[in-house]
């Protein structure tokens, strides 16, 4: 029988709740994470111990008990909680996503039958491993499958739907077919869910390996939550630098991307505008002239409407805007961008421009590539000489200008961005005395 290695926190409070003459057992996410040679990110255990009975047992360690009325105590050991829950069955969910009301039972398996899916039905007791609907066997096929009626799970509580998605993309499992079915059928309650947990989700289904192939065949589910990318699904580029559609196409860059989240949302809503600037030449030839700045700005009303932080929207929608910007293999064409973007920017868009070649025709792909392999040559010449592409590389700071007359204010900004395109030209070096003559220049000049 195989022994599990377990951190000795969680063997401490098994054995403390069974030397009380209680059952306590792992169940859930870590148990199928442990099966999968993973490692579990959290530990949560399940008793026929109440709560009250679990608060006396550990009442010489730390604890929070605000949620002991639905069941669960977390114990704290060296600052991370463990939470123990009491075996129970929930009632309806009228908000779906909190049963209206939880029973507490003596049973395992009862609790076990309300969880999501066969994979995290699961529980262990060091070394055994109680699976009561077939988890086992859905770990070996690699199948994500609902605990008892598919439909019933969804309808308790529509972000199953997404949770379905993301095992499939992070664990690279299928979702088992009466599964799929109940997923499109109830695919209208998912915006009965909070934004918030619906872009947590989100987030985890496009950082998964599996992430193109599950948003491919569930392209449905994503439409439904973000109508504006439907338009992209079969829409003919009939351009020669392209082979897919627009939505083929982005899921090829998807799969082409690093494992970098804001990344893999900029990718996603790269070309999410081209559909509406679509226009054709004389020659028949498809063109998008205009696409990045329209898809930026459905990238910001999906975002905004999802509720995701400031920070991600900004540098997304930037990332998108300047995704297509015409690069010369020249220091100034570089330091024109670097400019407008900054280094860390600037380099996320050389990952996001590869990852949109890989996805283009094959047949210009490696000129491409070669290309833009001569501009990141040319950018990390730029950043190991600390060529001035910055503000704050300048040798000439305000105050140098306020000591030559120019008042405080708005005035003094203006003169900086004057000189500092000028260096970026190569009018003028970077140099104190240089920069000082030419405010004075333009002083006199005015």
């Amino acid at each position: 029988m195989k022994h599990y290695h377990l951190p000795k926190e969680v063997d401490y409070i098994l054995t403390k709740i069974n030397q009380h003459g209680y059952e306590a057992y792992l169940v859930g996410g870590c148990v199928r994470d442990l099966l999968l040679f993973l490692s579990p990110k959290d530990w949560d255990i399940a008793t026929n111990a109440s709560p009250e009975i679990i608060i006396a047992i550990f009442r010489d360690d730390k604890k929070i008990t605000d949620y002991a009325r639905h069941g669960t105590v977390s114990v704290i050991l060296n600052e991370i909680a463990y939470e123990i829950t009491t075996y129970r069955i929930e009632g309806i969910y009228s908000d779906f996503r909190h049963p209206d009301n939880v029973m507490f039972t003596n049973q395992l398996f009862h609790d076990l039958s309300r969880r999501d899916f066969t994979i995290n039905a699961l529980a262990l007791d060091r070394d055994k491993v109680i699976d009561y609907f077939g988890g086992l066997n859905d770990i070996q096929q690699k199948l994500i499958r609902c605990v008892g009626d598919p439909t019933s799970r969804f309808r308790e509580d529509p972000l199953r739907i997404l949770r379905a998605l993301r095992f499939s993309s992070v664990l690279q499992f299928e979702i088992e077919e009466k599964t799929a079915s109940a997923l499109f059928a109830e695919l209208s309650s998912i915006h009965k869910v909070s934004v918030e947990r619906v872009s947590n989700e989100l987030n985890q289904i496009l950082m998964g390996k599996n992430c193109v192939s599950t948003l491919a065949y569930y392209s449905e589910v994503i439409f439904s939550l973000m109508p504006e990318l439907k338009k992209m699904s079969g829409f003919d580029q009939m351009n020669h630098h392209h082979v897919y559609d627009v939505w083929t196409h982005t899921l090829q860059a998807l799969g082409n991307t690093p494992d970098v989240l804001i990344l893999r949302i900029a990718v996603l809503f790269h070309d999410a505008g081209k559909p509406d600037s679509f226009t054709i030449d004389g020659s028949g030839v498809g063109h998008f002239y205009g696409h990045p700045e329209l898809s930026a700005q459905i990238a910001r009303t999906v975002l905004e409407r999802l509720h995701y932080s400031k920070k991600i929207i900004d540098t997304t929608v930037s990332l998108i805007r300047y995704h297509d910007a015409a690069l010369l293999p020249n220091s100034i064409s570089i330091k024109q961008l670097l400019y407008k973007v900054g280094k860390e920017e600037f380099e996320q868009l050389l990952l996001i421009k590869k990852a949109d070649i890989l996805a283009q025709n094959p047949d210009y792909r490696n000129t491409n590539l070669s290309y833009l392999d001569q501009i990141r040559n040319v950018y990390n010449d730029i950043i190991n000489r600390n060529e001035c592409y910055s503000l704050s590389q300048l040798s000439v700071s305000g105050r140098d200008l306020m000591q030559l007359g120019i008042p405080e204010g708005s005035r003094i900004g203006e003169m900086l961005d004057i000189l500092l395109r000028m260096v970026i030209q190569n009018e003028i070096p970077n140099e104190k005395n240089a920069l000082i003559q030419a405010v004075c220049s333009m002083i006199k000049n005015n």
